[in-house]
């Protein structure tokens, strides 16, 4: 079975989640507070996630620091103050990581809002899960700085970031979605998937450097936007930016190397 392709995030793209994730938190901060205390909805938290459950796990230390660093500011600035900015981003990049990682080894991708399965597991790791144990840290951290009354903040906690979770992750992995399938014809009729391609991957790379026919079908999962590179235009980003072309090339390669050892692994399965 072919898993999902998961997307490249580059560290242009972390910082710029950070500073989006800043805005979040600074909006919630400002509009929806509970009286002297959290966020009645806690919005940021499912960007990350979001981010997360769709990217490739070596990007996710860069959006965890990038993330964390704009929860401290935000909560310094317009929460509850800087002694407790550190502890709360820490629970709340924690709270996106638990969830992350629960949804990640079960399987769950991008189609939370159409699956059953999918969305019954997310809201156990979002509310079973992460929420009350980061709930707990919210309580202690709160009570031990501030004075506050723990069960009166981990309440607080707890039904703003669910709230927030529940209404905004599924929305935002749907503007994050797409996903079309590699297929071949078989001999005998019908056809094979090779693999399936999400936001962030190409296909079609062969065919733009060869100039032949195409060797495989590329069929559409979901609904899905394209970029489209012609020939033209990357011969003249090769005489333009040949640092950039290289870069694609690279990108290209690394993908077909993947592949090809995707398949050969999965072949030799066969054969056992």
């Amino acid at each position: 079975m072919t898993r999902p392709a998961h997307r490249h995030i580059s560290l242009k793209m972390s910082v710029f989640t950070g500073l989006l994730y800043f805005a979040v938190a600074s909006l919630a901060l400002l509009t929806s507070r509970f009286e002297g205390g959290l966020a009645f909805i806690w919005g940021a938290n499912a960007l990350l996630m979001a981010e997360m459950m769709t990217a490739r796990m070596r990007a996710w230390p860069r959006l965890i620091l990038s993330c964390m660093f704009a929860s401290t500011i935000a909560t310094a600035l317009f929460g509850i103050g800087a002694l407790a900015a550190v502890p709360m981003a820490i629970l709340n990049v924690g709270e996106a990581l638990v969830v992350a990682y629960i949804c990640r080894r079960l399987g769950v991708g991008r189609q939370i809002a159409a699956s059953m399965r999918e969305l019954c597991i997310f809201i156990f790791a979002l509310a079973g899960v992460a929420n009350v144990l980061a709930g707990i840290g919210a309580g202690l951290v709160v009570s031990i700085l501030l004075g506050g009354d723990f069960p009166h903040i981990w309440l607080q906690w707890y039904s703003g970031h669910v709230l927030g979770g529940l209404i905004c992750t599924p929305l935002l992995l749907i503007l994050l979605q797409g996903e079309v399938s590699v297929v071949v014809p078989l001999p005998a009729g019908g056809s094979a998937r090779l693999a399936t391609l999400g936001p962030g991957m190409s296909f079609g790379e062969a065919a733009l450097l060869e100039g032949g026919a195409r060797s495989a079908e590329v069929r559409a999962d979901t609904q899905v936007e394209c970029g489209i590179l012609t020939r033209e235009a990357f011969e003249a980003i090769e005489r333009e930016r040949p640092a950039l072309a290289i870069r694609l090339l690279r990108q290209w390669l690394r993908t077909a190397a993947q592949t090809v050892v995707r398949l050969t692994s999965e072949v030799s399965a066969l054969h056992d």
